[in-house]
Protein backbone atom coordinates (compact mmCIF):
# COMPACT_ATOMS: atom_id res chain seq x y z
CA UNK A 1 0.00 0.00 0.00
CA UNK A 2 2.71 2.51 1.00
CA UNK A 3 4.95 1.43 -1.87
CA UNK A 4 2.11 1.96 -4.33
CA UNK A 5 1.59 5.52 -3.05
CA UNK A 6 5.33 6.28 -3.21
CA UNK A 7 5.45 4.89 -6.75
CA UNK A 8 2.45 7.06 -7.73
CA UNK A 9 4.17 10.16 -6.31
CA UNK A 10 7.41 9.36 -8.12
CA UNK A 11 5.59 8.79 -11.41
CA UNK A 12 3.66 12.04 -11.06
CA UNK A 13 6.93 13.91 -10.40
CA UNK A 14 8.23 12.87 -13.81
CA UNK A 15 5.66 15.17 -15.38
CA UNK A 16 6.74 18.29 -13.48
CA UNK A 17 8.33 20.87 -15.77
CA UNK A 18 11.90 22.03 -15.21
CA UNK A 19 10.70 25.49 -14.20
CA UNK A 20 8.29 24.03 -11.65
CA UNK A 21 11.07 21.88 -10.25
CA UNK A 22 13.06 25.09 -9.85
CA UNK A 23 10.16 26.65 -7.93
CA UNK A 24 9.92 23.59 -5.67
CA UNK A 25 13.65 23.59 -4.92
CA UNK A 26 13.71 27.37 -4.35
CA UNK A 27 10.77 26.99 -1.96
CA UNK A 28 12.64 24.33 0.01
CA UNK A 29 15.76 26.53 0.16
CA UNK A 30 13.74 29.54 1.29
CA UNK A 31 11.93 27.55 3.98
CA UNK A 32 15.21 26.15 5.33
CA UNK A 33 16.73 29.64 5.39
CA UNK A 34 13.73 31.12 7.19
CA UNK A 35 13.64 28.32 9.73
CA UNK A 36 17.37 28.76 10.31
CA UNK A 37 16.98 32.46 10.98
CA UNK A 38 13.64 32.74 12.74
CA UNK A 39 13.58 29.45 14.65
CA UNK A 40 17.23 29.15 15.59
CA UNK A 41 17.97 32.92 15.65
CA UNK A 42 21.21 32.53 13.75
CA UNK A 43 21.79 35.45 11.41
CA UNK A 44 24.41 33.91 9.16
CA UNK A 45 23.53 31.49 6.42
CA UNK A 46 27.18 30.45 6.06
CA UNK A 47 26.72 27.62 8.54
CA UNK A 48 24.00 25.96 6.46
CA UNK A 49 25.34 26.99 3.04
CA UNK A 50 26.65 23.44 2.37
CA UNK A 51 23.19 22.02 3.08
CA UNK A 52 21.53 24.61 0.85
CA UNK A 53 23.91 23.89 -2.01
CA UNK A 54 23.48 20.12 -1.60
CA UNK A 55 19.72 20.57 -1.96
CA UNK A 56 20.31 22.92 -4.90
CA UNK A 57 22.58 20.35 -6.60
CA UNK A 58 20.12 17.52 -5.93
CA UNK A 59 17.28 19.59 -7.38
CA UNK A 60 19.14 20.41 -10.58
CA UNK A 61 20.33 16.82 -10.94
CA UNK A 62 16.76 15.62 -10.33
CA UNK A 63 15.58 17.88 -13.14
CA UNK A 64 18.20 16.65 -15.60
CA UNK A 65 18.08 12.95 -14.77
CA UNK A 66 14.29 12.79 -14.72
CA UNK A 67 14.43 13.73 -18.39
CA UNK A 68 16.34 10.53 -19.18
CA UNK A 69 12.98 8.72 -19.35
CA UNK A 70 11.81 11.11 -22.06
CA UNK A 71 12.80 9.64 -25.43
CA UNK A 72 12.83 13.05 -27.11
CA UNK A 73 15.55 14.43 -24.86
CA UNK A 74 18.77 12.50 -25.18
CA UNK A 75 21.67 14.83 -26.00
CA UNK A 76 23.96 16.82 -23.76
CA UNK A 77 22.46 20.04 -25.12
CA UNK A 78 18.91 18.91 -24.36
CA UNK A 79 19.79 17.78 -20.84
CA UNK A 80 21.69 20.99 -20.18
CA UNK A 81 18.70 23.00 -21.39
CA UNK A 82 16.45 21.27 -18.85
CA UNK A 83 18.91 21.85 -16.03
CA UNK A 84 19.39 25.45 -17.11
CA UNK A 85 15.65 26.12 -16.89
CA UNK A 86 15.66 24.73 -13.36
CA UNK A 87 18.69 26.56 -12.00
CA UNK A 88 17.72 29.89 -13.56
CA UNK A 89 14.36 29.74 -11.78
CA UNK A 90 16.05 28.77 -8.50
CA UNK A 91 18.55 31.61 -8.90
CA UNK A 92 15.81 34.14 -9.64
CA UNK A 93 13.76 33.13 -6.60
CA UNK A 94 16.79 33.04 -4.30
CA UNK A 95 17.95 36.51 -5.38
CA UNK A 96 14.46 37.93 -4.84
CA UNK A 97 14.33 36.17 -1.47
CA UNK A 98 17.75 37.53 -0.50
CA UNK A 99 16.71 41.09 -1.37
CA UNK A 100 13.40 40.90 0.50
CA UNK A 101 14.91 39.08 3.48
CA UNK A 102 17.67 41.62 4.04
CA UNK A 103 15.32 44.56 3.46
CA UNK A 104 13.00 43.16 6.14
CA UNK A 105 15.94 42.39 8.45
CA UNK A 106 18.37 45.32 8.16
CA UNK A 107 19.72 44.49 11.61
CA UNK A 108 21.68 41.62 10.05
CA UNK A 109 23.74 43.98 7.89
CA UNK A 110 24.08 46.38 10.83
CA UNK A 111 25.44 43.57 12.98
CA UNK A 112 28.01 42.71 10.32
CA UNK A 113 29.01 46.39 10.10
CA UNK A 114 29.37 46.57 13.89
CA UNK A 115 31.54 43.44 13.90
CA UNK A 116 33.66 44.95 11.13
CA UNK A 117 34.01 48.19 13.12
CA UNK A 118 35.17 46.22 16.16
CA UNK A 119 37.76 44.42 14.07
CA UNK A 120 39.07 47.70 12.68
CA UNK A 121 39.18 49.23 16.17
CA UNK A 122 41.26 46.29 17.41
CA UNK A 123 43.70 46.92 14.57
CA UNK A 124 44.31 50.36 16.05
CA UNK A 125 45.42 52.04 12.83
CA UNK A 126 42.19 53.92 11.93
CA UNK A 127 40.55 56.98 13.39
CA UNK A 128 36.93 57.05 14.53
CA UNK A 129 36.02 59.19 11.49
CA UNK A 130 37.64 56.67 9.12
CA UNK A 131 35.75 53.83 10.81
CA UNK A 132 32.46 55.73 10.51
CA UNK A 133 33.14 56.53 6.84
CA UNK A 134 33.92 52.86 6.20
CA UNK A 135 30.69 51.82 7.96
CA UNK A 136 28.67 54.26 5.82
CA UNK A 137 30.28 52.90 2.67
CA UNK A 138 29.55 49.32 3.74
CA UNK A 139 25.95 50.22 4.53
CA UNK A 140 25.56 51.77 1.08
CA UNK A 141 27.14 48.88 -0.83
CA UNK A 142 26.05 45.89 1.27
CA UNK A 143 22.90 45.01 -0.66
CA UNK A 144 24.38 45.34 -4.18
CA UNK A 145 27.44 43.31 -3.14
CA UNK A 146 25.29 40.67 -1.48
CA UNK A 147 23.01 40.32 -4.50
CA UNK A 148 25.93 40.28 -6.96
CA UNK A 149 27.85 37.66 -4.99
CA UNK A 150 24.77 35.44 -4.49
CA UNK A 151 23.80 35.70 -8.16
CA UNK A 152 27.27 34.64 -9.28
CA UNK A 153 27.40 31.85 -6.73
CA UNK A 154 23.99 30.42 -7.68
CA UNK A 155 24.76 30.67 -11.40
CA UNK A 156 28.15 29.00 -10.97
CA UNK A 157 26.79 26.19 -8.81
CA UNK A 158 23.84 25.69 -11.16
CA UNK A 159 26.14 25.51 -14.17
CA UNK A 160 28.36 22.95 -12.48
CA UNK A 161 25.43 20.78 -11.35
CA UNK A 162 23.77 21.02 -14.75
CA UNK A 163 26.95 20.35 -16.68
CA UNK A 164 27.92 17.32 -14.62
CA UNK A 165 24.45 15.77 -14.57
CA UNK A 166 23.97 16.47 -18.29
CA UNK A 167 27.28 14.80 -19.05
CA UNK A 168 26.35 11.76 -16.97
CA UNK A 169 22.89 11.52 -18.55
CA UNK A 170 24.19 11.87 -22.10
CA UNK A 171 26.96 9.31 -21.53
CA UNK A 172 24.47 6.91 -19.99
CA UNK A 173 22.25 7.30 -23.08
CA UNK A 174 25.32 7.03 -25.37
CA UNK A 175 24.39 10.37 -26.92
CA UNK A 176 27.45 12.37 -25.82
CA UNK A 177 29.74 10.69 -28.33
CA UNK A 178 27.24 11.06 -31.18
CA UNK A 179 27.08 14.86 -30.89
Amino acid sequence: MIFAKVNTIINSMKNISAANKGIIIAGILIIISLVWYYLFHIYTIAEIQPLLFCIYFIGVIWSVLSQMKNNQINTFKDYFSEGFKTFIVITLFMIIFTFVFYKLNPQIIEKVIQENNQMILKGGNRTKDEINANAAELRKNAMPMLLFFNTLLYLLMGSIATGLSSLIASIKNNSFIKN
